[in-house]
């Protein structure tokens, strides 16, 4: 297990990006994984679905990284710092099921459907057609486009790009 000064040590190396995760179905995490700590199960994929080229942004995440995770509302609203991310069950028909574990650090100040969102701060994608999921598509590496959009945290509202 990694020390709690490793661990932050890691984490101001890591190149800061933003990552949207796909969950619009709501799959509800937090009911089929435990908290760890301050940290919760914010978002799984299965091995299957990292089989599918459409995924590929999933290789670029590691702890340290802000995520986003679109919900069943298709808002973007808040922003978790991965913790860890670990691989739990095995399943004849899906593999592998990976959880990402992360901690609150922000809210959007303007929360947006993602589209709405995007859109409005000219974010571009190349799996992201017209800014929308299409079907198997789960993780999008948005990078540091959206490092100007105001976030709320605990001390305030500051920039998206300052987190890092």
């Amino acid at each position: 297990m990694i020390s709690q000064v490793a661990f932050l040590t890691r984490i101001v190396q890591v190149e800061c990006y933003l990552f949207l995760l796909n969950n619009k179905y709501a799959r509800s995490h937090k009911q089929l994984y435990q908290k760890r700590g301050n940290a919760v199960p914010i978002f799984d994929i299965s091995e299957k679905q990292l089989r599918s080229s459409v995924n590929e942004d999933w290789q670029k995440m590691e702890g340290g990284a802000l995520v986003c995770v679109v919900g069943e509302s298709l808002k973007m609203s808040t922003i978790y710092r991965i913790e860890h991310i670990d691989t739990v069950d095995h399943d004849e028909e899906f593999g592998d099921q990976f959880v990402v574990w992360g901690d609150l650090v922000a809210k959007f100040v303007n929360e947006l459907s993602y589209t709405s969102m995007l859109n409005k701060h000219s974010v571009n994608h190349p799996r992201l057609r017209d800014n929308k999921f299409p079907i198997g598509f789960n993780v999008a590496d948005l990078g540091k486009q959206m490092s100007s959009v105001e976030v709320r945290t605990r001390d305030g509202v500051i920039t998206l790009g300052s987190l890092e």
